[in-house]
């Protein structure tokens, strides 16, 4: 569904009916889109009314309304029979392929809810005979990780699809697996060839699920190159706790166009409860000459501020921190 041309510039619903609070949409059985209008004259609850205007107002005006609103198109087909309860598994599966999201994600959870001894092969021919399918896809993947049938070679080549909305669920799937080699391997791959900025947000948070090394040069990759896409810094540091002065490393030797960035990371670990990493970052700042270095310092003062009183014990840390100090 699209706006029409003329309306684009204008509120998608306005009323001047002060009852109508639209509060929530979601995809019907029928394809249109729902929207539930909470119909009430008032809505807020009575304990933030005055008592005295509560007593001006009938509060539950309207309780005995409600709307729910079709958006659709003229040319909408008529949909299918929606009680899907009927279906073998053979046919719940053949439903992944509707162009209805709602019989998608319906016929997904009965496939699951049923376990089947045959819905996992079901959904492996599925994948087999329509990988190019992105709406069946997505269901038949999750259907497939939460009956515990999905194998790393089903969903490896999904890390490539050509579809982003595919990448970014077989990424999202990849986040509990990485402990196995051979997938880490190829998250690592298939990040380093991605060009899509959501899909990139997508590995910066998975890769912070395992503690690997292997890892940081493609988030400093993105610090270098993608770092002004929004959440990409926030995603990068949510995924390097207890790594953040390996990637302030990495950074500091080549550092490209993360010099913001760098000063948020040297932040984070000066604000941190982390003494022996704080150390090596303040030794590493101090013998290791980079034009990045002034982005660090900068941070590691900012950071220190939130963490006065942690004491260091290391010699030359605490002569690099009395450098920090002395910054203008």
């Amino acid at each position: 569904l699209h706006r029409l041309a003329e309306e684009s510039n204008s509120e998608f619903a306005a009323t001047t009916d002060q009852w109508s609070h639209p509060i929530n949409l979601l995809h019907g059985p029928d394809g249109a889109i729902w929207v539930v209008d909470y119909y009430r004259e008032i809505i807020e609850d009575y304990s933030a009314i005055p008592r005295h205007l509560q007593q001006q107002y009938e509060l539950y005006n309207g309780a005995d309304h409600g709307r729910i609103y079709r958006l659709t198109h003229k040319d909408i087909k008529k949909a299918p029979s929606a009680n899907l309860s009927d279906l073998s598994t053979a046919g719940l599966t053949k439903k992944l392929l509707s162009p209805i999201y709602w019989h998608r994600q319906t016929a997904q959870r009965l496939l699951v809810e049923r376990n089947r001894e045959s819905t996992s092969n079901e959904l492996i021919l599925l994948l087999e005979n329509h990988s190019e399918n992105e709406a069946a896809v997505i269901p038949a993947l999750h259907a497939l990780d939460r009956l515990n049938q999905l194998r790393l070679a089903q969903l490896i080549p999904y890390l490539t699809h050509l579809s982003t909305d595919v990448r970014i669920h077989a990424v999202q799937l990849c986040a509990s697996r990485l402990s196995d080699s051979d997938l880490l391997e190829a998250v690592i791959q298939a990040a380093n060839q991605e060009s899509n900025a959501r899909v990139q947000i997508e590995f910066a948070l998975v890769l912070g699920e395992t503690q690997s090394q292997e890892s940081l040069p493609v988030l400093a990759d993105y610090a270098r190159k993608s770092i002004e896409t929004p959440w990409m810094a926030d995603a990068i540091l949510s995924s390097v706790h207890g790594r953040s002065a390996k990637l302030l490393d990495l950074l500091l030797k080549e550092r490209g166009e993360a010099g913001v960035f760098i000063q948020l990371l040297a932040k984070s670990i000066g604000a941190s409860q982390d003494v022996e990493e704080l150390e090596s970052v303040l030794i590493s700042l101090t013998t290791h000459s980079s034009p990045a270095n002034s982005n660090a310092l900068k941070g590691m003062n900012e950071g220190r501020n939130f963490a006065p009183g942690l004491k260091l014990t290391n010699p030359r840390a605490k002569a690099a921190l009395e450098e920090l100090k002395n910054l203008s």
